[in-house]
């Protein structure tokens, strides 16, 4: 039985699901590619004191959740026409080239134009990978996108999400695994970038989230950018232009 929705838009173009994506996953149908940002690289490094800099006792701490697999791979193939884009560090790379052996798929660039910087003279993150895999015969545009990591406290749209990414890098890769009108799945939404750039770009989405404070942040985001562009032709005013043809 199909999991009951934590939200539906008004105009039923956009979704969002509380929970486990694995559960929900296979519930799903009628999507046409699949956008996300699974998760990678959380947390910090947490060191004995404060301004202790590059202290070698300095211990990595990640987020519980940050397990980093191709399971739901396996399940959104199946259903999602063949096509799948997401981000991963070159961490990851190993096991997606594992995967992808058999499957076309390209590799695209997000050069990150403000790394966080590292200490010691160590050189900074300055990209992260965007693997598409399937056939993308909507393919267009460049193989890298330049854009700035939104920050909290910095940003206007800085949500505190500890994996978030840019409107401009996700808008990118929606656009390069759909035409308009297709509808999107993100099983990772976190805080709805994937649904803030579909509503942006004419396209439906379907969104996943395991975290309900990141649902409810990823609604009110997908909301306003729905109202802010989503016009339905009977409002149009009266006196608008006749159209060019009849």
């Amino acid at each position: 039985m199909l999991p009951v929705p934590y939200w539906r838009s008004d105009c039923g173009r956009h979704t969002l699901y509380h929970g486990d994506c694995l559960a929900i996953l296979p519930h799903l149908s009628g999507v046409d590619a699949v956008v996300t940002d699974p998760p990678y690289g959380t947390g910090a490094w947490i060191r004995p004191m404060s301004g202790a800099g590059s202290d070698c006792r300095a211990v990595k701490s990640t987020e519980w959740w940050d397990k980093w697999g191709t399971q739901w791979m396996d399940q959104a193939w199946r259903f999602s026409r063949g096509r799948i884009a997401f981000f991963c560090s070159q961490v990851n790379l190993p096991s997606v080239f594992v995967w992808c052996e058999k499957r076309p798929w390209r590799l695209f660039v997000w050069h990150k134009s403000d790394p966080r910087p590292r200490f010691c003279g160590q050189p900074s993150y300055a990209f992260e990978c965007l693997v598409c895999v399937g056939g993308y015969e909507y393919v267009g545009g460049g193989d890298v996108i330049l854009a700035s990591s939104p920050r909290i406290r910095r940003d206007a749209d800085g949500t505190g999400h500890p994996h978030q990414k840019p409107i401009k890098a996700v808008r990118w890769a929606v656009e390069l695994a759909t035409p308009v009108d297709q509808t999107v799945l993100d099983p990772f939404a976190g805080s709805g970038t994937t649904g803030v750039a579909c509503a942006m770009t004419g396209r439906r989405f379907i969104g996943i989230e395991l975290d309900e404070k990141y649902c409810a942040i990823a609604k009110r985001r997908i909301k306003e950018a729905a109202s802010h562009l989503f016009v339905p032709a009977e409002t149009n005013p009266p006196d608008a232009d006749p159209p060019l043809f009849d």
